[in-house]
């Protein structure tokens, strides 16, 4: 396990750094990297690359099914409800470097609210 480095901007003390998006660590593995991610804030892109995969292998997998079956209005459907799921998904991890946590509220505060 590595130690990152303090980062090199200066904080007055009662501060909070900005939360920084997660980025794999050079040491770790694809599959531990998605294992460790669990405990950490956000979505690393071995995360994202790993839940893109099994979209596209339910898809491929209903198109077989399809080619298999023949044309079948439930099979459809749910290739439909997949690639919508897909493009919502991805839709809404592009989203969320966009909202930021209140900077006016601290962790503890946010912790009462809860």
């Amino acid at each position: 396990m590595s130690v990152s480095p303090p980062s090199a901007t200066s904080q007055t003390p009662g501060e909070e750094a900005a939360p920084s998006p997660p980025v794999p660590q050079p040491g770790r593995g694809f599959v531990q990297d998605i294992i460790l991610n669990a405990f950490e804030p956000g979505v690393n892109q071995s995360v994202l690359i790993f839940i893109n995969l099994a979209f596209v292998l339910l898809l491929l997998t209903l198109v077989g099914l399809t080619l298999l079956v023949g044309l079948d209005l439930h099979i459809l459907l749910l290739i439909v409800l997949a690639v919508g799921l897909m493009i919502g998904f991805n839709w809404f991890i592009s989203q969320l470097p966009n909202t930021a946590p209140d900077p006016k509220t601290t962790s503890k505060e946010r912790d009462k609210q809860e």
